[in-house]
């Protein structure tokens, strides 16, 4: 389901939010026309310097492990854990 509004207002709120702006949360950078490709300028950026970066891998490993436990208990070993 799409929601948020059209680009050209999707730009301009993007603007005031990062000039110090309120976050809309129906309509940013993930959500409008042309969905979150719209800000892309189609480059993958890792963060490898973010302090947060561990914690975020940390955190989409262990959940790809539960989901996996979960679903295919055959398919965790030991070892992975």
């Amino acid at each position: 389901i799409e929601q948020g509004a059209d680009a050209e207002t999707r730009a301009r709120k993007r603007e005031e939010f990062l000039n110090g702006g309120a976050l809309d949360p129906s309509c940013n950078v993930q959500f409008g026309e042309g969905g979150a490709g719209t800000f892309s300028d189609g480059k993958l950026n890792t963060g490898i310097h973010d302090p947060r970066l561990d914690f975020v891998l940390e955190e989409m490993v262990s959940t790809v492990r539960r989901k996996v436990s979960d679903t295919m208990p055959s398919l965790i070993s030991e070892r992975m854990c």
